[in-house]
């Protein structure tokens, strides 16, 4: 009979034991969808550096986005000058965040042939605006006002 009611009392918690480990294996399937990205497509404006900074530079952006990549003509210029400095930017999007990049090759200002100018930098995404920080680099470009930027504020709205 002790046997018996041993039995008893081991067989509803080897059960439940059993249950425990079964639940836990169907727990969570994996990651959860991640937030998509924000939509950066349209025509952007805004600066990189502060205003009255005497080397903040304005920038426009045309936009196009296919998933988490955006890209498109952009342009930068010192106001006082006017002489614009095309080039490329392109944003990867994860989530509300951007990685960007702008390119723009020696020969693309033809005043100043010698002008080049490239950067990165990163920002929030907020509704029609993105603020971060961007590291510009410019070289040849000083005569049109465009210079070295590490670390410069970023301001772009649509």
């Amino acid at each position: 009979m002790a046997r018996r009611g041993t039995l008893a009392l081991m067989l509803p918690r080897a059960l439940f034991l059993v249950m425990l480990v079964v639940c836990a294996a169907c727990g969570d399937s994996g990651p959860s969808p991640s937030e998509p990205p924000a939509d950066l497509s349209g025509a952007w404006s805004g600066q990189i550096g502060t205003s009255m900074s005497g080397t903040a530079v304005r920038l426009t952006w045309t936009a196009t986005q296919s998933g988490n990549t955006a890209s498109g003509p952009a342009q930068l210029v010192k106001p006082a000058v006017g002489t614009e400095i095309p080039g490329t930017l392109t944003a990867t999007i994860n989530a509300n965040r951007a990685s960007l990049s702008f390119s723009a090759a020696a020969g693309s200002v033809p005043t100043v042939p010698a002008c080049a100018a490239s950067g990165t930098g990163s920002g929030t995404v907020g509704g029609n605006s993105v603020f971060g920080t961007f590291n510009l680099t410019a070289t040849g470009c000083s005569s049109i006002g465009i210079e070295n930027a590490p670390g410069a504020a970023l301001l772009l709205a649509r």
